[in-house]
């Protein structure tokens, strides 16, 4: 592998509280990035705080993980984040490129399923890992998997040479977002990705090339399935 095709991802720990001998309370930050083609520019695929990270972890104590089996929540957080930042990265590329890492994070996940640390179950809430891969692996939720690859291959990756084209696909990708929307206002991984393209698609949009009809447009859809944003998509309107 080259330089240029690694995987530009980071994951910070940061330890918030030692609860008593080898036990600890974290949060894991979780940023993905991919290269726009023909560009020095990366764009966020995934910024996430789990926030639910409890973890027993003793010096020199070797991080061992197998794909079935739970034997640390520490190790098996990494490769639950690991599995879905691959698949991701996958999906931006070529359509629906990524399942064989999504069905690896479900795995890890099937296997926590009897761990006393809790962001696993499907009962613990809305918003945990158990319900991040089942919202991309649901066949009903398919559209953000098409978003992921229209708006970041036919979009973003062909406005260098093709800039209303990739621009035209990237407004074509977010009718994706506003179909989900529609069928589940409340899903976790659309919020994700929303948080991920945000200011992005705030940039794209405020440049003075873009015609005006195709700004109200967009910005109309925006604030029908981002509504608690909608000051920040005024600003496509006002820009110059």
């Amino acid at each position: 592998m080259s330089y240029e095709e690694r995987i530009e991802c980071s994951m910070l720990l940061t330890i918030n509280e030692r609860m008593g001998g080898d036990e600890y309370k974290a949060t894991l930050n979780v940023v993905l990035r991919r290269p726009v083609f023909n560009t020095a520019y990366n764009t966020v695929l995934l910024n996430y705080i789990d926030k639910d990270f409890q973890f027993r972890y003793s010096e020199y104590q070797p991080l061992d993980y197998s794909d079935g089996a739970f034997t640390s929540n520490l190790t098996s957080v990494f490769a639950f984040y690991s599995y879905m930042v691959l698949g991701l990265y996958f999906d931006s590329f070529s359509p629906y490129g990524g399942s064989a890492f999504y069905e690896k994070a479900q795995t890890a996940v099937n296997a926590a399923q009897s761990a006393p640390e809790t962001g696993w179950k499907a009962y613990e809430g809305t918003h945990n890992r158990y319900w991040m891969v089942e919202n991309i692996q649901n066949s009903a939720n398919s559209s953000l998997r098409d978003f992921l690859y229209n708006y970041n291959r036919q979009g973003l990756d062909a406005m260098y040479d093709k800039l209303e084209q990739g621009r035209a696909s990237i407004t074509e990708s977010l009718n994706y977002l506003l179909k989900m929307y529609n069928a589940k206002p409340d899903l976790f991984l659309l919020q994700l990705m929303l948080d991920a393209k945000r200011d992005e698609i705030v940039n794209i949009y405020s440049d003075q090339r873009v015609p005006p009809i195709d700004k109200t447009n967009v910005v109309n859809l925006l604030r029908e399935i981002d509504p608690g944003n909608s000051s920040k998509y005024q600003s496509i309107l006002e820009s110059k």
